[in-house]
């Protein structure tokens, strides 16, 4: 594929995680950031690709995004600004994460019922032991108990990738939610789990009665990938794709 081609494939990728996030009602208007690495359109090396700031989540196509530089964050494609906190937290952890394992997904978002866990007093609020989708993020969360407001400078974005060190999930106290991936696939993946899991255990501790919790043993058995199940999370977004291909205006356009 040529340059071109794998930036628009980014981009179709990153347009189709924030109408899913709309979909699935984990989106919060035209606030919180999806960013994606990809090839830039003309010339060398790679662009951030990103929502201009502004732009509901149900609006965004792939023709909209913006591809933004890491180092800088002028904007290099497209029209539209970044929005202050995408370019502080994400650019930080693209460049941080990218070059140790291939990180090219970045997802942050203020889904309900995962920041709902993070605004509890708990040193560990997710029970990774109560529920099977819960067990998948065993030792994969990493958390900030530091809030410091609202993330404009580029300092705190390199404070959040030393947090999140080699971790997919960081749980943001008082905050919410950013997730990491090798592919846009896998990142959505955890963000969509995550939050079942996270509504699946604000459910039961709603009833107040005891939770019951599942033996460590098994808990490391259900994280570790299991490769009967295939590619599942290729496999899920490709149905996210037949799924919402056709709703308006088109993610693909």
């Amino acid at each position: 594929m040529s340059r071109a081609e794998l930036n628009y494939a980014a981009r179709v990728d990153l347009a189709l995680a924030f109408r899913a996030c709309d979909f699935y009602d984990l989106g919060y208007g035209i606030y919180n950031h999806i960013t994606q690495r990809a090839p830039a359109r003309n010339g060398d090396g790679d662009v951030m690709l990103v929502c201009p700031y502004g732009l509901h989540f149900s609006e965004v196509t792939a023709s909209r995004l913006i591809g933004v530089d890491f180092d800088t964050g002028e904007v290099l494609e497209g029209d539209g600004e970044i929005a202050a906190t995408a370019s502080a937290i994400h650019r930080a952890i693209h460049k941080a994460r990218y070059p140790v394992d291939g990180i090219t997904s970045v997802m942050h978002t203020h889904q309900p019922y995962t920041t709902a866990l993070a605004c509890l007093d708990d040193p560990e609020p997710i029970k990774f032991a109560l529920h099977q989708t819960a067990m998948l993020f065993y030792n994969r969360v990493a958390y900030d108990w530091d809030y410091t407001g609202i993330a404009l400078e580029e300092d705190e974005g390199e404070r959040l990738a030393k947090i999140l060190g080699d971790k997919a999930v960081l749980l943001m106290g008082n905050h919410g939610v950013l997730v990491v991936g090798k592919r846009a696939c896998d990142a959505f993946s955890d963000l969509h789990g995550l939050e079942c899991a996270a509504k699946n255990q604000i459910l039961v501790q709603s009833t107040s009665l005891k939770m019951r919790m599942a033996p460590e043993k098994v808990v490391k058995e259900v994280a570790t990938p299991d490769p009967r199940y295939g590619d599942y999370q290729k496999m899920f977004y490709d149905s996210l794709k037949r799924m919402l291909k056709d709703s308006k205006p088109c993610f693909m356009d």
